[in-house]
């Protein structure tokens, strides 16, 4: 099955059929990896397999280093065309990484399957898929179509608060007892994605978007539930999706616009939103973690993960040792000298990952798999840390929402459950 929206992007974009070449300016579509990467997804469809292979190396070529993604289907593009030891071999670097699972059982490869080199490559995708389990249920929620993908954690109260696609956001307390936080369509609610708690100043941030490409960053009172304030980006035909959220000590707080392919931010001193630092469009912007220092933003995006410098408003690459994929996280969240993510846009298995860093947080020197292809995952998308431990959704089913966010009559959706895993 070939993952759309150049290799399954970000899931609102999905859900409006917002292709990554969309967004990307007319300017730069005939040489950018976004066109060689639409271009090899239309010609495979097409069953053009000389044409698949020449945009899929373009592709790889031109796009982010070692992508997984785009690793990946430059491998079928070979195997497709009979170049099966040029397969075999990307195929072996992604097992490298603790991806690629689905080449397994992927007809389009199995022209290696004849080949001396199937056996161990098989073996050793057999050992990647394996699962991975060292969590336990913190809580069942009994609301199967609640499709969160936003979760916040409020230690005053110990409560947690879940975003929904159904235009809503629920708080579950320290005894598993759910209530609406915000009712359906309340002050405006949509599709709500991220969502961070402010303990000290007692407040709730959440990012909402419309269908049409219009955002909202809505600021909440934790504790009488008052809509405090509501930012909003509407540059019609701009399309904006808030996605993710993080804040400093000062109260500072920076959000990230996956279809603008910016930054934002939001100073405590002046309380209005304005721009931080543009990015390359395309790159879909996602999770989002300040540095220890504060000084730094990690930002998750479709080429790995940037750094941007608060004060210059400058970007780099967060460097990692050659094996180690940064791409594909959702959530994004710092542990000590550490970053915890949740990647569930890699070629499998979806997986939650702590990514070690340098002394100068620069660079991520080695990796650990926490969780990976639990037997309940339907897309796990964000999580949030409590003490050492890390709460995450383990089955938001969002991978069964349609175009236009239609659920068809016949999905049997099942009750979420929430995860606890121990970081240390």
């Amino acid at each position: 099955m070939l993952k759309n929206v150049l290799f399954r992007l970000g899931l609102l974009s999905l859900l409006l059929s917002v292709s990554i070449v969309d967004v990307v300016p007319q300017s730069e579509k005939n040489n950018s990896w976004q066109y060689y990467g639409q271009r090899a997804i239309d010609e495979y469809k097409a069953k053009n397999y000389p044409a698949f292979l020449e945009n899929a190396e373009r592709a790889v070529q031109t796009g982010p280093f070692r992508h997984p993604w785009l690793m990946y289907h430059l491998a079928r593009a070979y195997s497709l065309n009979g170049k099966t030891f040029e397969a075999s071999k990307l195929l072996n670097e992604l097992a490298d990484m603790g991806l690629g699972t689905d080449s397994a059982e992927n007809d389009d490869f199995r022209s290696l399957r004849s080949t001396a080199e199937w056996a161990d490559l098989s073996k050793r995708l057999a050992a990647v898929k394996s699962s991975l389990v060292r969590s336990q249920t913190a809580f069942t929620i009994p609301e199967p179509d609640l499709l969160p993908e936003g979760i916040a954690y409020d230690p005053k109260r110990r409560t947690f608060y879940l975003g929904s696609f159904k235009s809503k956001i629920v708080s579950i307390d320290a005894a598993g007892r759910k209530n609406d936080f915000k009712a359906s369509g309340q002050d405006g609610l949509l599709s709500v994605l991220g969502m961070k708690v402010d303990a000290r100043r007692r407040l709730l941030w959440v990012c909402n978007n419309t269908r049409d490409g219009v955002a909202f960053v809505h600021k909440y009172s934790l504790d009488s539930g008052r809509l405090i304030k509501k930012y909003t980006l509407d540059e019609k035909p701009i399309r904006h999706e808030v996605n993710d959220i993080a804040f400093n000590r000062r109260g500072d707080v920076y959000v990230t616009d996956s279809l603008g392919a910016a930054v934002y931010e939001i100073p405590a001193d002046t309380d209005e939103l304005r721009l931080l630092v543009k990015l390359e469009q395309g790159v879909y912007p996602n999770g989002i973690a300040l540095s220890r220092n504060e000084e730094q933003l990690f930002v998750a995006t479709f080429a790995g993960i940037s750094l941007i410098d608060i004060d210059t408003k400058t970007r780099t690459e967060l460097a990692h040792v050659e094996n180690i994929a940064l791409t594909g996280a959702d959530g994004l969240y710092l542990y000590g000298n550490s970053l915890i993510a949740v990647q569930n846009a890699n070629p499998s298995p979806d997986r939650v990952i702590r990514l070690f860093l340098n002394a100068e947080g620069n660079k991520v020197e080695k990796a650990r798999v926490i969780e990976s292809n639990h037997p309940l995952y339907a897309l796990p998308t964000t999580g949030v840390i409590v003490g050492d431990s890390f709460f995450y959704i383990a089955n938001t089913q969002l991978n069964s929402v349609g175009a236009g966010g239609i659920i068809s009559p016949s999905t049997k959706l099942r009750d979420l459950i929430l995860l606890k895993v121990n970081l240390n």
